[in-house]
């Protein structure tokens, strides 16, 4: 009941004249400070690999015990790391995971197959690959993010995903472009420009490292995706959904591929 009147509130918004200030368009300051933050990221990880470690679990023997007894294991990121964002906000998220009785390539063949995200994955309502050249895959989706409001979003991500070291597999993937879809599914559906609409995706980023055990597999994922700011006058309508938005995702993504990789 309360969702559905949340929905009624946010149509109502919608409704009124200047509510048109809600869209907006990604300045050039709001992806170059995201550029910043993703550099901020890969040293972080290059910096953990230098130190021998596969897996970030490999630093706090709780989380590794949590993952290692079947639990989603999800907290927030580093937060803005001193980086300014003008106009949007980063999103930084780590999840962990223990798969039990699998390999480190059933878990590969789920990452790279665009083709079947769309059955795996709730977000995902149609996906395929583009090009593929042995572990470097780029893909696309159209996705689906429902909670009050409803926003489609047409997405192309490429991912390349190396071992490192025996047993231990690193893998990075980020959007080269994503598009807010207005009307999705009528016959006035068009595509906004990157950047423009209501800006709730800009950017995703997936930083994966994945550890072969004897008896299954880790999985850690770490999203940073970049969002608009929000303005006050429908913060109280429109912040829950961006902000949960990122974990949810996460959540269901590591979920689907948990379930995926032992079928």
């Amino acid at each position: 009941m309360l969702c559905r009147c949340l929905k009624l509130i946010f149509l109502a918004l919608v409704s009124l004249p200047g509510f048109a200030e809600f869209m907006t368009h990604m300045s050039p300051e709001t992806n170059q400070a995201f550029d910043k933050y993703e550099q901020h990221v890969e040293q972080q990880l290059k910096q953990q690999q230098a130190d021998g470690s596969c897996l970030a679990l490999d630093a706090n023997k709780e989380l590794r015990d949590r993952a290692r007894s079947l639990e989603l294991v999800i907290h927030s990121g580093s937060g803005s790391n001193g980086i300014a964002v003008p106009g949007g906000i980063i999103h930084d998220w780590d999840g962990a995971m223990f798969i039990t009785g699998v390999k480190v390539q059933q878990v590969l063949n789920v990452l790279e197959d665009f083709d079947k995200h769309k059955d795996r994955f709730p977000e995902v309502i149609a996906s395929h690959t583009i090009e593929r050249n042995d572990h470097t895959v780029r893909g696309y989706w159209r996705l689906r993010k429902k909670k009050v409001i409803t926003v489609v979003l047409d997405a192309e991500q490429t991912a390349k995903y190396s071992e490192i070291h025996p047993g231990c597999w690193d893998g990075r993937a980020a959007t080269t472009s994503v598009s807010e879809i207005d009307n999705a599914g009528t016959p006035e559906e068009r595509k906004l420009p990157p950047g423009d609409g209501h800006g709730f995706l800009w950017r995703l980023n997936a930083y994966w490292i994945l550890e072969q055990a004897s008896d299954g597999v880790y999985a850690e994922c770490r999203t940073v995706s970049l969002s608009r700011n929000i303005p006050f006058a429908v913060s109280w309508v429109v912040k829950p959904f961006v902000e949960s938005m990122p974990r949810e995702s996460l959540v269901s993504t590591l979920e689907g591929i948990r379930k995926a990789a032992k079928e």
